[in-house]
């Protein structure tokens, strides 16, 4: 009989599927002992009282060793109007596992309906403040207890996320016990990463916490019209900026609206400074044209709805960005107010990679884009661009269209925009652009969503032209859903396996 080393056993059962490792577990003494390992090194995730159960005598198996495999948990019930779908037992359950089992490599903790579970049962608050690890935190619908829980964990996360719960109580609480600059102060010499969500209360600056010196990723989403200091106050030495605001699609291009917000902000940074060292701002160009930014930016990515080019010429005349990706309509080529006055203003001087993705509809049908594509590439030509990537991406377009005329349905000819993207010499527009830009190194062409053509054109300045399908084109790539599997397996051994809870498999198991 051949006998297997433990190196190559745990090869096997490292690469194994959740799915397969229960049934592992039952044909070997060392899968026995292993398997819960690379169970629980996964994320673990408990969303019925069930589980709880399950998990908690899983885990409480081979005299609790277990709980030390766990590095990230997701307590994750379903909530309503008074509370949540976690019964008193599983609360004890999960209370006394966390105060009596070694929990020291749970580096990830993820709760949602947070403080409504918190406030039902102040047991697992208590319990939950005695993980000693803790490193990443995400709570969602964040109130007071959440707020306390934070406190309680704090001195070494190094992510978090909170998520504000529409709350009267964190509305009417002082804003130092639940504003975020001050409930992670405990952590702020090891916080990088925080991500902010709901949170609409303004903290004066005679309150202002000391900062935060090493959080390199910022995300302020869902607030109403942010003012934004604070946070440059707190995080001077921010690399990565993400706004989302709660605009209203149809006042995000409202700049009646959106002005005043944009001034305060704008007035407050020329007063008290502005992040020096953006690297990275990500958001839609109302959010980003709220913040008011007066620093530069290198890497620019912005989405474009309602918004006007004006607000985008706004932006890009103070970031000055050497990396500009954008998602717009077919407004973009309009030749007096569309992305060539942008790119022809002193904001855009220094772009050396243009990353453009233009949605075009059938209400664009009528659309001169031979006229639009040369003034577009008229406004390129003065700029040090390094790469360039224009993708047209189609709604209805290339499909049968009839008309009743005098009683009968005739076929409509292809609009004119049809008709270009149809016939466009994608690989000489490639070829051509990059003999106008002495700079240029590469060029993208790419055409999505229209039937009759899927093809990407990729051009590069030592003249290699390639002209590829585009796996990108979403009519090639149905989406289904993925089978996340049952989330539950790893909890099925023992049951089957180690009747008698002594934490040794059955006999005959051994290989």
């Amino acid at each position: 009989m051949t006998i297997l080393n433990a190196d190559i056993l745990a090869t096997i059962i490292a690469f194994a599927s959740p799915e397969t490792i229960p049934s592992m577990m039952l044909a070997s003494r060392f899968f026995y002992h292993e398997g819960p390992r690379a169970l629980l090194q996964r994320s673990v995730r408990l969303d019925t009282d069930q589980r709880v159960a399950r998990f908690v005598r899983f885990v409480g198996a081979e005299d609790g060793r277990r709980s030390r495999y766990v590095t990230e948990l997701f307590i994750c019930f379903d909530e309503y109007d008074d509370g949540v779908h976690m019964n008193e037992h599983s609360a004890e359950l999960l209370s006394g596992l966390f105060q009596t089992s070694s929990f020291d490599r749970l580096a990830a903790l993820h709760i949602d309906s947070c403080e409504k579970t918190l406030v039902k049962y102040p047991s697992l608050l208590v319990a939950l403040k005695t993980l000693p690890n803790v490193r990443k935190i995400t709570l969602d619908s964040c109130g007071l207890k959440a707020c306390d829980l934070v406190n309680g964990l704090g001195g070494r996360l190094t992510h978090a996320m909170l998520k504000y719960s529409v709350d009267e109580a964190v509305d009417a609480a002082p804003v130092q016990e639940t504003h975020p600059l001050t409930i992670l102060q405990s952590s702020r010499d090891t916080l990088r990463n925080l991500d902010v969500h709901f949170m609409d209360k303004y903290i004066p600056r005679s309150l202002y916490p000391p900062p935060f010196p090493n959080v390199v990723e910022f995300e302020l989403a869902w607030c109403h019209y942010p003012l934004i200091t604070p946070y440059v106050h707190a995080l001077p030495n921010l690399q990565k900026v993400h706004f989302e605001t709660t605009l209203n699609a149809e006042d995000t291009g409202n700049v009646v609206v959106l002005n005043p917000h944009r001034q305060e902000n704008r007035s407050e940074q020329l007063k008290f400074g502005s992040w020096r060292a953006l690297d990275y701002v990500y958001g839609r160009v109302a959010d980003v044209y709220i913040s008011g930014l007066i620093c530069e930016v290198r890497h620019l990515v912005l989405f474009m709805g309602q918004e006007t080019f004006e607000m985008l010429g706004a932006i890009v005349e103070e970031a000055r960005p050497f990396d500009l990706s954008l998602n717009a309509r077919a407004g973009a080529f309009d030749s007096t107010s569309g992305l060539s006055a942008v790119l022809r203003g002193t904001g855009a001087a220094k772009l050396e990679a243009l990353k453009l993705n233009i949605q075009i509809d059938y209400d664009n049908k009528d659309m001169d884009l031979v006229f639009a594509m040369a003034d577009l590439i008229s406004s390129l030509q003065p700029l040090p661009l390094r790469e360039f990537e224009l993708v047209f991406t189609c709604f209805g377009l290339g499909e049968t269209r009839n008309e009743l005329r005098d009683g009968v349905w005739t076929k409509l000819p292809p609009s004119e925009v049809e008709q270009y993207l149809l016939s466009v010499d994608l690989e000489d527009l490639a070829t051509r652009l990059l003999a106008q830009i002495p700079t240029m190194q590469l060029v993208v062409f790419s055409i999505r969503g229209l039937r009759s053509r899927k093809d990407k054109v990729v051009a590069s300045s030592n003249g290699a032209v390639l002209t590829i399908p585009d796996p990108d084109n979403f009519y090639d790539n149905e989406s289904e859903d993925e089978d996340e599997g049952d989330e539950d397996v790893y909890m099925d051994a023992d049951e089957n396996g180690d009747e008698d809870g002594d934490g040794n498999a059955p006999e005959g198991m051994d290989i």
